[in-house]
């Protein structure tokens, strides 16, 4: 077969001159009227008057058409085929009748072009057969008896008719009222009564609408499509059921939640707006609540959360136990039933959900007519523990934006996703302007129920549980405290009781993302709604307690207060407070005369915080400049770093560099200067740390010394602390050009600790030194060593009983310690009082 163009190309090459002929005889004759032709010729197709048979040129004919051709002279013209490379082959000879009309079926013309020759050599009557493809199928198997069946066609056809029955189920009469809200009906045959045609119809998606039918009979429908002037055929059918009240499926076939928290129950209607949600069985659970569900914007869902905590109406109007998931839409409580005294006991209950509507708490009609049951699982609620993490006032905001357009799903999604970068966990907070924000991670179900009872999982209504009684220890549903650690001697602990802070000034600092998937809150803490009762140094707890009996084995009529105290669950953390502080690398920094130079340094507030370092030409400077890099950002590892061009400076040039825009109360500030080539960091190492093993008795004051070398390249100020067992107990700043060195000191007083081995050690930032100290009692150790206590009271005494015993008794001990060691366990004690000291004065 070939092409259109192909064939046309050919046709023309051969026959340009009879086509310009016939066209300009064609033209001079009226062609003969239209209706008498189509009267005489009963063909699909028509090529009339002496045109006819040039009217043909170039036409698509499809399979099965039956043709008529004027215009003719002859008495018998050749049906050929062109099989391309200027072949031919015969198909058919056709006589011409009186009327110089040929006529011809396609049905049996394979597709192809053909052309009808007269045998005068002009051969303008090029065509092509083509054959119909058609496609009819109905969107769906099944539909109710007064439902529309949304059906599509498709073809290669523009446009035709067709005939449509359905396997003699339905009369013409019936198939015209089914189909006829989309097409233009023929009856076509008139001694067909099961069929009618749908005229001049084409591609597109049309219904064929049952509810038109009265009393239309329940099953399967086979209908047939056919092109009433082809070949083209496609049948398809569709179940008729019984026209009824719609259907109500559940999303899941089982949903879990715990004790106290919300579940979700989402339920899909069909062919109905409305229906009924039953939670429960009276007879099996001793509970059960009707509710009554209407799909009012259409979209074919409704979502209710059912509470839980306030099922059995122990907390206002019953229609706390359900709210909806979308406003949209609309539920009413019609009433619950059962005699509850605590929250839903753990197990499985039966939910249901039917097409029949109630208007009173009577659900039997809707249980005998339920169209889905699936279970609701409730587990038992925890308290489990409590993750800290620290991050900026820009992330969080983030964060909370996130919630407020995409719900807190997504604003969890954030977290997670910013978590060891912007998101750091920590044991450490720093103070300034603005501080961290500190998040509090508390993993804790079934106070979801709670806190939506008070208005949703927000700030506001974890304060109202703060605030509200909850029977049993005469404590509220919650608490929330930080509580100061290790406040020094005689020192009232400055223990803050959120419950205490006004209900505005909880809820400008506090703001909550909640994770449903896993049971944890994100508290978040704006520490700057602190400032002023938290300091520098300061070590707090936040215990966050669950205290309502209804979520807890509390009995306020039967247990004791510790009873009541005991059964309190707790989720707690400890973090330390730090003035927000930092430091350049080197002092001064250097840069060289050249683009992308870095400067360096660490800030110990939250990874994430963002400022500006500034570089500004100092008197002596060649030439004046202010450099600025904004966006600085401080990383997870508390390091930040600033690229500034100098590639315009001079050797020898100096500057000041300092922070811009940060949190710190007072802007970092150093000297800088342009050298030909920077040197390698200040490396402050550690080393004859003095004394390394050594036993002292508790109460002794003890000083320890090390040896502090800078073996890098650049002078700097660095900071060295003294340690016991990893923690800090005093610290010194020390300044060392590169290769200088210099021994520092500490003294401190061991009271307070117990005997013991302890590590205790020197250390800066790139190094320390260790070694171990051994705390003896006070009066020595031999009560454990020897039998004979009382002979060795007194070292001078030691021939009474064993003498060596007499050695080792409360007056020796300090003979076999090191010289000027013997208190150095006390260190704890002694920083301990001069931190308070300072304090005081302060």
């Amino acid at each position: 077969m070939t092409n259109d163009n192909t064939t046309r190309k050919k046709a023309n090459a051969v026959f340009f001159a009879a086509v310009m002929v016939l066209s300009m005889v064609a033209a001079g004759f009226a062609a003969a009227p239209a209706a008498a032709f189509n009267d005489e010729y009963d063909a699909d197709r028509t090529f009339e008057g002496e045109s006819g048979a040039n009217g043909i040129n170039n036409a698509i004919l499809w399979q099965g058409q039956s043709v008529a051709v004027d215009g003719f002279t002859v008495d018998e013209v050749s049906l050929r085929e062109d099989q391309g490379d200027n072949d031919t082959r015969l198909v058919e000879e056709l006589d011409v009748d009186e009327n110089g009309v040929v006529e011809f079926d396609s049905a049996d013309l394979d597709t192809g072009d053909y052309y009808l020759d007269a045998g005068d050599g002009n051969i303008n009557n090029v065509f092509e057969v083509a054959v119909q493809d058609l496609s009819a199928e109905f969107d769906d198997d099944s539909i109710q008896a007064d439902e529309e069946a949304e059906f599509e066609l498709d073809s290669n056809r523009g446009t035709y008719t067709l005939n449509v029955s359905a396997d003699g189920e339905l009369d013409d009469q019936e198939l015209e009222a089914l189909f006829a809200d989309d097409f233009d009906i023929d009856f076509g045959d008139e001694n067909d009564d099961d069929e009618i045609q749908l005229v001049s119809t084409g591609d597109g998606t049309y219904d064929a609408n049952f509810s038109n039918l009265s009393d239309v009979d329940t099953g399967e429908y086979e209908f047939t499509f056919d092109v009433n002037d082809t070949s083209a055929e496609d049948t398809d059918s569709i179940n008729v059921t019984e026209a009824g009240e719609g259907d109500l499926q559940f999303g899941s076939s089982s949903y879990t939640v715990p004790q106290g928290d919300v579940v979700n129950f989402t339920v899909e209607l069909d062919e109905t707006d409305s229906g009924t949600l039953v939670v429960g069985d009276l007879e099996d659970d001793n509970y059960q609540a009707n509710i009554s569900i209407t799909d009012d914007d259409d979209d074919g869902e409704v979502a209710v959360l059912f509470n839980t905590y306030t099922a059995g109406n122990r907390t206002g109007d019953v229609s706390d136990i359900a709210e909806l998931a979308d406003d949209d839409d609309e539920i009413t409580v019609e009433g619950e039933s059962g005699n509850l005294t605590d929250l839903l006991d753990s197990g499985d209950y039966t939910v249901s959900v039917s097409p029949t509507t109630i208007d009173s708490n009577n659900a039997s009609d809707a249980l005998d007519d339920e169209s889905d049951v699936a279970s609701l699982v409730i587990e038992e609620r925890t308290t489990g523990d409590m993750q800290l993490w620290r991050t900026t006032d820009d992330v969080r905001d983030d964060v909370l934006d996130v919630a407020d357009d995409d719900g807190d799903d997504a604003a969890v999604e954030a977290i997670t996703d910013s978590a060891g970068t912007n998101v750091t966990q920590t044991d450490q907070v720093a103070i300034g302007n603005p501080s961290d924000v500190l998040v509090h991670q508390i993993s804790v179900t079934g106070l979801e129920g709670a806190l939506e009872a008070n208005g949703g999982t927000n700030a506001g209504a974890l304060w109202d549980l703060l605030n509200t009684n909850a029977s049993a220890g005469n404590d509220n549903v919650t608490s929330l405290v930080f509580e100061e650690e290790d406040p020094g001697s005689n020192v009232q602990a400055n223990d803050i009781d959120a419950s205490e802070l006004s209900r505005a000034a909880f809820t400008s600092n506090v703001d909550i993302v909640h994770d449903d998937d896993n049971g944890d809150y994100y508290v978040f803490l704006d520490l700057d709604g602190l400032t002023g009762t938290i300091e520098d140094g300061d070590t707090y707890t936040t215990d966050f307690q669950v205290q309502d009996p209804l979520l807890t084995d509390a009995d306020g009529e039967d247990d004791s207060e510790d009873e009541i105290e005991d059964a309190y669950e707790s989720s707690n953390a400890t973090f330390d407070v730090n003035d927000a502080d930092g430091d350049f690398d080197g002092d001064p920094v250097q840069v060289s005369n050249a683009e992308n130079q870095t400067i360096s340094g660490t800030m110990n507030v939250a990874p994430g915080t963002e400022f500006t370092v500034r570089a500004r030409s100092d008197e002596d400077a060649s030439t004046s400049f202010v450099k600025n890099a904004e966006d600085v950002v401080v990383q997870p590892d508390g390091t930040f770093s600033a690229q500034l061009d100098f590639d315009e400076q001079e050797v020898n040039d100096t500057f000041t560099t300092s922070t811009q825009q940060s949190p710190l109360d007072e802007e970092l500030e150093v000297d800088g200067e342009v050298v030909e080539q920077v040197q390698e960091p200040a490396v402050f190492e550690v080393s004859d740390l003095s004394p390394s093993q050594a036993t002292a008795t508790a109460g002794d004051s003890v000083t320890v010394s090390a040896t502090i070398e800078n073996t890098g390249g650049q002078q700097d100020t660095k900071s060295v602390a003294l340690t016991l067992d990893g923690d800090e107990l005093d610290s010194q700043d020390v300044t060392l050009a590169s290769g200088n060195s210099t021994t520092v000191e500490f003294t401190a007083d061991t009271s307070g600790l117990d005997a013991g081995d302890y590590e205790h050690g020197v250390s800066t930032d790139d190094d320390e030194a260790t070694g171990t100290l051994t705390i003896e009692t006070e009066g020595g150790m031999d009560g454990d060593d020897g039998t004979d206590g009382e002979d060795g009271t007194d070292g001078e005494d030691g021939t009474d009983g064993n003498g060596t015993d007499g050695e080792d008794g409360g007056d020796g001990g300090t003979d076999d310690s090191t010289p000027g060691f013997g208190a150095l366990v006390a260190l704890v004690a002694l920083i301990a009082a001069a931190l308070l000291a300072t304090r005081r004065n302060e």
